[in-house]
């Protein structure tokens, strides 16, 4: 146990606690106490429990503080012990190294955890490596940093940066447990699995978040469901471009509430789509399409779109088939002068249905539905050539104003 301070200078600080690997004796900073130096060095601070020969001892921490770059070492696996307990943190106690390096590191087996959800590791770091078992890992970083968490079993993993990016920065997995991650910005820049859900936040239900992906593999096949945004949400949900093989919902759904897709959105798999906005005039905000292998594509608010956009559930003829595509608000053109286009393709077996007027504000300049089993509109309003396409019936519930365009209509 240490009940005092320690301040190292600027020199290194190692600590071992059971390094005879007997019983549970553990490392424990106590209240008061606290571990200070201004190195720098990958050895900055080490803290290692346990040993190869056995133990199940934990670390219990206080604030420990490096310098700026320096790397901060916790494990209760030491020599590949496989019984080493768990790493924990008091409230409101911080491990800050700058932009350096906190590694924490548990033997992977059953109960094993590192933090718990009403008391998370809370730190300020560069870059965050974090192991453990079926307990679970649950990190708070003030700042920003790049992460790279693994947990076995269901253990979930929750990781928030309350200011700054989360980048997956490496390869993030857990067996069946929930992945959590909260913060303004997320970049998943490596892979994540699981067989659990997979939610992304904003930090609060009114804050605003943005998603991207480095890469179209990154969201690996097998989550039961992907959710981007809060249930209560009111800030700005944006996402670039998405590639998922598993349900997505993207949501900021209460009053003020908007999504943006800012890049192509493609759901292979099992990857259906579905986009809710807030109550505003244009709470859904399209600037890139949304194609799927056969899986539905739900719109459930007005759409502005911001470029030239295509809806497509048969991936363009991959899945001839299709999935239903629906719209349950208006489609407009951010300006008619833009001349927007929307192209929608349900396949051969999808339905398509547009419940609100197309063009009633901003006039699109075509519209164009490639494919559809029935095809259901409202009013259409646009300042060229409207085509219509349904292997059953196509039924307009009002007028179409095509401008100086023709329409065609094509059924069976």
């Amino acid at each position: 146990t240490l009940n005092n301070a320690i301040n190292a200078g600027s020199g290194t600080v190692t600590i071992g606690a059971n390094q005879n690997g007997a019983g549970a004796e553990s490392f424990t900073m106590a209240a008061g106490s606290s571990i200070t130096t201004t190195n720098t060095t990958a050895n900055a601070v080490q803290i290692n429990v346990n040993a190869a020969a056995g133990g199940t001892g934990t670390a219990a921490l206080r604030s420990i503080t490096t310098g700026d770059g320096g790397t901060l070492t916790v494990a209760t696996n030491t020599g590949g012990n496989a019984t080493g307990g768990d790493i924990t943190q008091t409230a409101a106690t911080l491990l800050n190294v700058g932009s350096g390096t906190i590694n924490l590191t548990t033997p992977a087996i059953a109960s094993a955890n590192i933090g718990a959800s009403a008391t998370p590791i809370l730190t300020s770091a560069g870059t965050i490596i974090a192991s453990t078992g079926t307990s679970g890992i649950y990190i708070t970083e003030t700042d920003g940093a790049d992460f790279t968490a693994t947990a076995t079993g269901a253990g979930p993993i929750s990781l928030t940066s309350t200011t700054g990016a989360l980048n997956i920065a490496g390869a993030t997995s857990t067996g069946t447990g929930a992945i959590t991650l909260t913060a303004d910005t997320v970049n998943v820049n490596n892979t994540l699995s699981s067989t659990g859900a997979l939610a992304l936040n904003p930090v609060t239900a009114a804050g605003n978040l943005t998603v991207s992906s480095s890469s179209a593999s990154n969201l690996t096949d097998g989550f039961s469901a992907i959710t981007i945004g809060n249930a209560a949400g009111t800030g700005a949900v944006t996402v670039n471009a998405l590639t998922v093989s598993d349900p997505l919902t993207i949501r900021s759904p209460t009053t003020t509430g908007t999504v943006t897709v800012n890049g192509p959105i493609v759901g292979l798999g099992n990857g259906t789509v579905a986009i809710t906005g807030g109550t505003g005039a244009t709470p859904i905000i399209l600037n890139a399409g949304i194609t799927t292998a056969g899986n539905t594509i739900t719109l459930s608010d007005n759409v502005g779109l911001g470029a030239n956009v295509t809806l497509d559930s048969s991936n363009a003829g991959g899945n001839p088939a299709g999935a239903a595509i629906s719209v349950t608000g208006t489609v407009n053109a951010d300006s008619a002068a833009n001349n927007r286009t929307l192209t929608i393709n349900s396949g051969t077996g999808g339905n398509t249905t547009l419940s609100g007027a197309v063009g009633n504000t901003e006039a699109l300049q075509n519209l164009t539905v490639a494919n559809s089993n029935v095809l259901s509109l409202q009013a259409i309003t646009t300042t060229a050539d409207v085509q219509l396409n349904a292997q059953n019936t196509v039924t307009l519930n009002n007028a179409i104003n095509a401008g100086s365009g023709t329409v065609t209509i094509g059924a069976n």
